[in-house]
């Protein structure tokens, strides 16, 4: 974990992270929120990345007083996020451990879109054939979903955003 530097909230308080790289514009996206007088707390997880437009950052935390803003609540919530308590402290973790356990999890948990092949996603596609046209039939007609090709190739993965 570490605090963005030269970005504070209105309130004084930094900014935590725990995302190794953080893209400029979800940099830009964490800014324009801190300066909201409504907001008490913002933290970036592991996975954050630019979210839509004028939004929040994709795995952003952010504690607001008094208000409720539908979009800091999330499009992509919890995206492959878990947590847990454990017996372990932060000085368990050399920073050669945490390399290990970083590469552990990228290589256990695939992500993205090309994770399935081509002969994985066609298979996907038959034995989920019903599932996917439900999802794809009962989508309300302004939300934007992906086709069934795409959704096959995410399936059984944290997906690509």
């Amino acid at each position: 974990m570490k605090t963005i530097e030269n970005i504070v909230l209105a309130n004084g308080k930094p900014i935590f992270s725990w995302c190794p790289q953080i893209e400029e514009g979800a940099i830009k996206q964490i800014e324009d929120i801190s300066k909201l007088p409504f907001v008490e707390h913002c933290a970036l997880m592991p996975d954050a990345h630019m979210g839509m437009k004028d939004g929040a950052p994709i795995g952003s935390v952010i504690a607001s007083r008094d208000v409720i803003i539908p979009n800091f609540i999330g499009v992509d919530i919890s995206c492959g996020m878990s947590s847990f308590k454990t017996n372990l402290n932060v000085n368990d973790f050399t920073d050669e451990k945490k390399h290990i356990i970083h590469h552990a999890v990228e290589r256990s948990i695939p992500t993205g879109f090309s994770h399935n092949t081509d002969q994985r996603r066609e298979e996907i596609e038959k034995i989920f054939e019903a599932k996917i046209d439900t999802l794809l039939n009962n989508c309300h007609s302004q939300t934007k979903i992906a086709d069934r090709k795409e959704i096959a190739s995410q399936l059984g993965t944290l997906g690509g955003g």
